[in-house]
């Protein structure tokens, strides 16, 4: 729970104005065994508006929807243009070269069963989204059968062939898949109530899966234009032999693909944190199109500076994979060496795209800069890091079985439609069944995105600023806190987030109102 920073600031007291009584000494709710009052009580809560939250949150109270902070990290953004700059430059310096490197495509019609795909994968999404809703805890449930059935058919395979360390590996997996489920099934009682309201949310902002759809299309004419000038400029460098111009240029290009896509996909988080973000503080509904203006605008340079590093981990890992295949002896201890070379890089990347998740979320409610963002990110982790981990990983298992399911049957559709059609051949049907099938995982996961940021940019913010769920948002707010309370019980360690917000609720709110009795028993619980 949150523990270390948002609970233990309320441990010392704070006091507290009653209505009709004399100030008594004030207790610490932390150190006792009392259950703090319920703040959505209104039999003790006044009419007077109370204050509405820190700082920095009330400055964010009844803001208009096009409000913005001014530009942040503009030199990221710009070296970022110059990129661009630069991949249309060669593009067009070394046009035709291509045909120096072996590339055959194949297949009629290709245009129109693209669009078929298309069509089917933003179905799927709505049908998904509709389902989330209406099931959410049925699908958590769904999503570790399904990681789960995956490790078992693995470790039934391995076997079956005769590889007994694979199958061994996959086995551990399972059954750590499974006690981690038993660990923590009692939290998706929370993931499931988070998830409602996002969903909530979302549908009161459509346009939000639009503007996820704009930016897919964005992401794969980017990658499009990556490998025509990569595939241009490398046969040019290839035509004259010279290999390792033509490898540097690889991984040139593959640095700038990637931080455009990793870019792409911080695009739609932080307009999806920036909706979450005007619902929760102004209750603005339809703020997508200037959550997403302002992402691309005066969030932009914060946005690239995030995706940079990231992409930079994933562009060195590639590069440590190239020197193991081309520069390395083929012995175990080679491979054991680069195999935990590229295990902590790949704990570095996953750090970084933590860090961004919930970085970007002050970014977009607050307009603040990336090194900012990034130390109350840090902030925020460290006190309510496993929360955080745990509700990303239950909600990211689902997001993956609807995204893997979606992108098989979509696959098997076009690929069995146009081979009955006569458009496809055998193997063209199977080629381009696994192609549409991958492209689909991605584009379909990149759709659901929005859900999983909008849960993150909530449990920032209530972490945050719980008065002003509370004042705007009463139902969310109590039923939300009644979820919390579900899942950690009354216990002082795990019960830290309750107390946190209930208290800093008693803090703003001021004035206690009833009896003298009933006053100074409210306050001494506080």
């Amino acid at each position: 729970g949150i523990n270390a920073e948002y609970g233990g600031r309320m441990s010392e007291a704070t006091p507290i104005v009653t209505v009709g009584v004399e100030p008594t000494k004030q207790t610490s709710y932390m150190n006792d065994g009392a259950a703090p009052p319920q703040m959505g009580d209104e039999s003790y809560i006044t009419d007077e508006t109370p204050e509405k939250g820190s700082c920095k949150g009330q400055e964010e109270v009844g803001r208009s929807v096009w409000a913005c902070h001014g530009c942040r990290d503009i030199i990221f953004a710009l070296l970022f243009y110059a990129a661009v700059v630069a991949v249309i430059t060669l593009l067009g310096m070394y046009d035709g070269d291509q045909k120096y490197v072996n590339i055959d495509i194949d297949g009629n019609n290709l245009a129109r069963y693209i669009g078929i795909a298309v069509g089917v994968a933003c179905a799927w999404v709505l049908l998904w989204i509709i389902i989330i809703w209406a099931c959410a805890r049925c699908l958590i449930y769904f999503g570790f059968a399904v990681c789960g059935s995956l490790l078992v058919i693995g470790a039934i395979w391995s076997f079956s062939v005769g590889q007994w360390i694979g199958g061994i590996i996959f086995a551990v997996l399972a059954c750590l898949l499974f006690g981690y489920f038993i660990c923590i099934k009692s939290r998706i009682v929370l993931a499931t109530k988070m998830i409602h309201i996002c969903v909530d949310v979302l549908f009161k902002s459509p346009l939000i899966f639009a503007a996820a759809f704009l930016v897919v299309i964005g992401m794969i004419g980017w990658f499009v234009l990556c490998c025509a000038a990569a595939l241009r400029t490398c046969g040019h460098y290839a035509q004259d032999d010279n290999d390792s111009d033509a490898w540097g240029m690889f991984f040139f290009f593959l640095l700038v693909c990637l931080w455009g896509l990793e870019i792409c996909r911080n695009i739609v988080h932080v307009t999806s944190c920036g909706v979450l973000g005007q619902w929760y503080f102004s209750n603005h509904s339809f703020a997508t199109f200037p959550c997403l203006v302002k992402a691309l605008t005066v969030n932009f340079g914060s946005i690239c500076l995030g995706s940079l590093l990231v992409a930079i981990i994933e562009t060195v890992r590639a590069w440590v994979y190239w020197i193991k295949e081309r520069e390395c002896p083929d012995n175990c201890c080679t491979k054991f060496i680069f195999c935990c070379i590229d295990c902590c890089l790949a704990c570095m990347q996953k750090c970084f795209e933590t860090l961004n998740a919930y970085g970007f979320v002050h970014c977009a409610v607050y307009g603040e800069g990336f090194c900012t963002a990034a130390r109350n990110a840090i902030h925020f982790l460290e006190a309510a890091g496993l929360t955080a981990v745990i509700s990303d990983d239950i909600i990211s298992k689902f997001l993956f079985a609807g995204s893997l399911i979606g992108a098989i049957f979509n696959g098997l559709f076009v690929a069995s439609y146009g081979k009955n059609e006569g458009d496809f051949s055998q193997d063209e049907a199977i080629a381009w069944g696994i192609a549409i099938a991958i492209v689909s995982y991605f584009f379909i996961h990149m759709m659901l995105h929005p859900l999983q940021s909008a849960v993150e940019a909530l449990l920032v913010l209530f972490a945050e600023e719980p008065v002003i769920l509370h004042n705007q948002h009463p139902d969310t707010y109590n039923g939300l806190i009644g979820a919390w309370k579900e899942v950690f019980g009354e216990e002082d360690g795990g019960h830290a987030c309750v107390k946190h917000a209930e208290g800093k609720i008693c803090d703003h709110t001021g004035k206690i109102s009833g009896s003298p009795d009933h006053g100074n028993e409210v306050a001494g619980q506080v």
